[in-house]
């Protein structure tokens, strides 16, 4: 085959050098479904989604300035899940593929590198894998599909695309060092996986009530359980999260590659008690005032100006490795978690009955909360490197004490 290369976005760069013991830089997206995973029509409807996704079919290479994909013609094997949720896929010297589709008992699970898409590329992935493989297994037409896009739109690099080379907007209001927390952490390269599954229309109901979208109500959900198990010297500093914003939903694009950024909400909860709906609305306003076109484009430009920096672009790789490294670690410091709204799953009509829900989880060396929906069920999946479970206990009582109906599963058992 002919060899192709192409530029790792913007956001992928980061990846490569940031990977860590307790982040492996790797998310999973599951499906499951309402019968057992039959292997052999996994394996047909994978080797079908492939040749349509064929920017998943490269591996990450190192050149002299920069990291860079590279075609290949290795094909992806499905495997019953052999290893811990988001475990490390790629490492230095490593030669293949940047993602993994496993199966275990009714679930389907997409486990990707972060560098090779987002949670919308990979959502787009796993759903034409799904379509393809009930199709194949319970013999329904192939409905068609929704996401129409050419192999050069898969692979556009949509941060270059709507770069301005303008310059940051100084009006931008500066956000606070974010508290840390301070938890007994696994030894173990291991994650604790916490998921609670709940109806979509009385999270909405909830939301409302507090007069705030559903990402803003579950972010004050998330943020007052964070305080209330933090000490009173810790809040003398923001609970901080960082929120990924899906950049599509503001500027055109179709591409499966990454294209998101990050903003931050705080609330400060030093010898204050207020109660949910007062941070809901905070949240809210906070959310609402960053998530516009000019603040977003304003962020694009930032990030991508390092990028193309003359001075910058000339350093060999092995020290922009170290000094991306560190960024990383700079900046995760004015973090205390991440929470993650991939949205509303939707799937063609033929194949919702045979599909019970969707579920994502992050890697991460604190805490992060992923939330997807499908028809009537919202999950929400919680990441952890921390032994304990009390913010993830806190966070599903503050949601049953609503009247939502919250059924919770892990991947360990109770210490």
């Amino acid at each position: 085959m002919d060899t192709n290369w192409s530029k790792l976005d913007n956001a992928a760069k980061i990846f490569p050098s940031s990977i860590a013991k307790f982040n492996t830089q790797v998310f999973r997206i599951s499906c499951e479904l309402n019968e057992e995973v039959d292997e052999t029509v996994l394996q047909q409807a994978l080797d079908d989604t492939i040749k349509v996704f064929t920017v998943f079919r490269s591996v990450l290479k190192r050149g002299w300035f920069w990291y860079y994909f590279e075609d290949t013609d290795l094909s992806p094997k499905v495997r019953k899940e052999f290893k811990l949720p988001c475990a490390k896929i790629y490492e230095s010297g490593y030669k293949g593929l940047l993602f993994e589709v496993t199966y275990f008992s009714r679930r389907i699970n997409l486990e990707v590198f972060h560098a090779l898409t987002d949670g919308t590329g990979a959502m787009h992935f796993l759903r034409m894998l799904v379509i393809k493989y009930v199709s194949k297994k319970y013999a329904v037409a192939e409905p068609e599909f929704d996401y129409d896009a050419s192999r050069a739109q898969m692979g556009d690099d949509s941060f270059s695309k709507y770069y301005t080379k303008e310059k940051a907007n100084k009006r931008k209001q500066k956000q606070k060092k974010g508290c840390a927390i301070k938890s007994p952490q696994y030894f173990e390269d291991r994650m604790r996986i916490v998921s609670g599954c709940m109806p979509v229309n009385q999270v909405l109901d909830a939301a409302h009530q507090n007069h705030a979208t559903v990402t803003a109500f579950l972010s004050a959900c998330f943020m007052t359980a964070i305080a209330e198990e933090l000490p009173m010297r810790a809040k003398r500093r923001p609970v901080s999260l960082a929120v990924p914003v899906n950049l599509r939903r503001f500027f055109p694009s179709v591409s499966a590659r990454n294209f998101f950024n990050l903003v931050s909400v705080q609330y400060n909860f030093y010898k204050k008690n207020p109660g949910l709906e007062e941070v809901c609305r905070a949240v809210d306003a906070d959310l609402k005032r960053q998530l516009t076109k000019e603040n977003l484009l304003n962020q694009l430009n930032q990030f991508s100006r390092i990028e193309h920096n003359i001075f910058i672009k000339p350093i060999p790789l092995m020290i922009k490795d170290k000094g991306l490294k560190l960024a990383y670690r700079v900046s995760g410091k004015d973090t205390t978690a991440t929470i993650s709204n991939v949205g509303i799953v939707s799937m063609p009509d033929e194949i919702v009955p045979f599909i019970r829900q969707f579920d994502v989880y992050n890697s991460t060396d604190k805490i992060q909360a992923c939330v997807c929906s499908f028809e009537n069920r919202l999950t929400v999946g919680f990441a952890s490197a921390f032994v304990s479970t009390d913010i993830e206990r806190r966070f599903f009582r503050k949601l049953t004490s609503l009247g939502i109906d919250v059924t919770i599963v892990s991947n360990f058992e109770d210490d």
